[in-house]
């Protein structure tokens, strides 16, 4: 994201040190993506010693995401960002998708899939589509965007982690989570009998101040946390809920 922000905004300004900084920045991404099979989620290739695996330590779904700033990196001259950004997804296409479970993976072996970076990994593949015309990439940002819809909660939200087969892991409400999917749904053109529900939890979840506002991350915590990440996911969401325009490929953060 920030390889993504600084080649973007270093274009839109004219600014040769941030495109320069964006280069090298896309160049390290680089150097540690593999040329075969799935990538992993640190620089050093393995999590840290006594720490369980996690979606951020392990897995690789949400990488997907790298796609936009290949994708960047490609149009500001760097050399293999296309080819990297297109064996991100082919790896990904390449993965099972059962009909009757979650069709991505977050984390190596286990149960668990995280709804957060499902939606990362839907994200990555519908840029890929809209970026560069691959029906396949948008067929499984689907897949997985539907597949998201079902874990919805019974009060319009969406949790953390759900089961592969098993349904939501708990029903504490995530408001990333909320903000994505209702994007997401939006830019594949889905209508999930919910969708009414998750945009005025959304809504409700807000926290208003001197007019203006930012998206409490678990609306439900004794110490509710105003979130950057899910604000501007919720930004984008609600913009296209009330608006016919929608969002290019380089727009989406």
């Amino acid at each position: 994201m920030i390889t993504h922000g600084l080649l973007s905004y270093g274009r839109r300004t004219g600014d040769q040190r941030l495109l320069s900084s964006g280069r090298a920045a896309a160049r390290f991404l680089l150097d540690h993506l593999p040329t075969r099979g799935h990538p992993h989620p640190l620089a050093t290739g393995h999590r840290p010693e006594g720490t369980e695996p996690t979606w951020s330590n392990s897995g690789s779904a949400h990488l997907l995401k790298l796609v936009q700033a290949l994708i960047s990196a490609d149009g500001a001259g760097v050399t293999g960002a296309a080819q990297a950004a297109e064996r991100l997804v082919d790896t990904v296409l390449a993965d099972p998708c059962p009909p009757s479970a979650a069709p991505v993976t977050t984390c190596p072996d286990s149960d668990l899939i995280s709804l957060h970076a499902a939606c990362y990994a839907a994200e990555g593949l519908w840029i890929w589509d809209t970026a560069r015309r691959r029906p396949q990439a948008r067929e499984r940002a689907v897949r997985i965007t539907e597949w998201v819809w079902q874990q919805q909660l019974t009060g319009g939200g969406f949790t953390t982690y759900a089961h592969r087969t098993g349904g939501p892991a708990s029903d504490r409400m995530q408001s990333d989570v909320l903000a994505q999917a209702i994007r997401l749904a939006k830019l594949l053109d889905l209508r999930p009998d919910g969708l009414g529900s998750a945009v005025s939890t959304l809504a409700n979840s807000l926290h208003t101040y001197d007019d203006k506002a930012a998206v409490l991350y678990r609306p439900q915590a004794a110490e509710p946390h105003r979130n950057s990440w899910s604000s501007m996911f919720a930004g984008q969401a609600l913009r296209l809920c009330g608006a016919e325009a929608g969002l290019a490929w380089h727009e989406l953060v």
